[in-house]
């Protein structure tokens, strides 16, 4: 009878544990797509999985987001094309799932002590913006869940309708037509693989997202009442190569740009620093004429820009 018992209970351990480990053949019939992450698409169960390599793991990349299509409406900023956040990430483990974390970009020690950069780090806070579950483990890499990540507002969507803006004299004011019951429905929201590519430096992911509200009107231009569906975009990419110098703001020019506080400045200089948004070009050939045969690239660069000579670095 004791042996019987032994044997349940081995066999109960052994039946749980087996719960807990992630799939071994998870991947059984599906097709890798390769790219910056290569992913699989499993069209059975709508997930779309990130295959992440140990080095991936532990090299920072770049969250872009922008929306595919247009609310066409002057009471909201979501033009099609519109860009959304776009953000520094690094991913960790934590037991069953990988968490994925915007880093706090608007406070830095760019030219402090590791200790410094440290302290500053730990004295604001980062976002965790999702938790993928591990499904399986693969010649060390992790086969993971990105639907979590992708399958969400990367845009800020939500926001927007709830409370809708329009620009009045410069000035950005409230409009009407929003409304706090607006919400994501995930049972009509999905990836769009029509859409979805990866490439050697980055891997390019579309969805599908339906917003609905119990009280929404026809103001969002949409030809069902309460019902929105759009299509956002999101883009990793890896971080540029070093050597690159960065330009300061000038306040009597007008620029877009990134501006955060730097701990590492001396006492007698502000904390507030402000970089440009710039092109960063480097010539193919450090020999080649920039202006080669006088005329311009057909390419919508700069106009300046002449793919012949120069390369995006």
């Amino acid at each position: 009878m004791i042996n019987k018992l032994t044997a349940l209970l081995v066999l109960f351990l052994s039946v749980a544990a087996c719960a807990q480990q992630p799939e071994a053949n998870r991947l059984a019939g599906l097709t890798r797509k390769d790219g910056f992450v290569p992913f699989y698409w499993d069209a059975k169960k709508g997930v779309l999985l990130f295959e992440l390599s140990p080095q991936r793991m532990k090299e920072e990349f770049i969250y872009f987001t922008g929306l595919s299509s247009g609310i066409g409406s002057i009471q909201m900023f979501a033009d099609r094309s519109s860009t959304g956040r776009s953000q520094l990430c690094r991913l960790l483990r934590s037991g069953p799932k990988v968490l994925v974390i915007a880093e706090n970009t608007a406070f830095r020690a760019e030219q402090g002590s590791a200790e410094l950069k440290h302290s500053v780090e730990r004295s604001f806070p980062t976002s965790v913006i999702a938790a993928l579950p591990i499904e399986a483990e693969q010649n060390e890499a992790l086969i993971v869940n990105a639907n979590p990540l992708v399958l969400r507002d990367v845009t800020g969507l939500m926001d927007q309708l709830r409370r809708p803006s329009r620009s009045t004299n410069g000035m950005i004011r409230p409009a009407e037509g929003g409304g706090s019951t607006w919400r994501l429905d995930e049972q009509r929201s999905a990836i769009d693989m029509d859409h979805t590519r990866g490439f050697p430096l980055n891997t390019e992911i579309e969805n599908t997202l339906t917003f609905v509200s119990d009280s929404g009107g026809r103001t969002a231009n949409t030809p069902e009442s309460g019902v929105l569906t759009v299509h956002e975009h999101i883009s990793l990419l890896p971080l540029p190569q070093g050597g690159y110098q960065p330009r300061a703001a000038d306040e009597r020019v007008g620029f877009f740009g990134e501006q955060f506080l730097d701990f590492s400045q001396s006492y007698k200089d502000p904390l507030d620093k402000h970089y440009i948004a710039r092109w960063r070009l480097e010539k193919k050939d450090p020999t080649a004429d920039s202006m080669k045969n006088g005329g311009f690239s057909h390419r919508p660069w700069p106009p300046w820009f002449h793919e012949e000579s120069w390369k995006i670095a």
